[in-house]
């Protein structure tokens, strides 16, 4: 759903780049429901993971922010355990550079596999 909220107020600038003036009131109805309702640490989080997107070099660095907001999440709800928010950060890194697990054969081909909506 990040992606897909990004992508769409790309694409409709794109189409009507010359007649900006006419979309702009949608973009502003997407902009106020994202900040309003959307824009939370967890779809950010749900995004970082997503292998499709975490993967994609063109997605992931237009989104680099969501690494902060990832690990706001994984402070809150590890709770002050800072042996367990290390092994989180460790996974990340390991997720991140497709090692060990997450570097098998079949967890790789499904880079590519994975609906963005996941």
């Amino acid at each position: 759903m990040y992606e897909t909220i990004h992508y769409a107020k790309e694409e409709m600038l794109r189409r009507f780049q010359k007649r900006e003036a006419r979309v702009k009131p949608f973009i502003n109805i997407i902009n106020n429901r994202w900040d309003g309702q959307l824009y939370r640490n967890l779809y950010a989080t749900a995004f970082w993971l997503n292998p499709r997107c975490q993967y994609d070099a063109n997605i992931i660095d237009k989104h680099i922010s969501t690494i902060s907001r990832l690990l706001d999440i994984f402070k809150k709800h590890a709770h002050e355990n800072l042996p367990l928010q290390s092994k989180i950060t460790s996974e990340m890194k390991l997720l991140r550079n497709a090692e060990h697990d997450f570097g098998r054969a079949f967890a790789i081909n499904n880079h590519t596999l994975m609906p963005e909506g996941l």
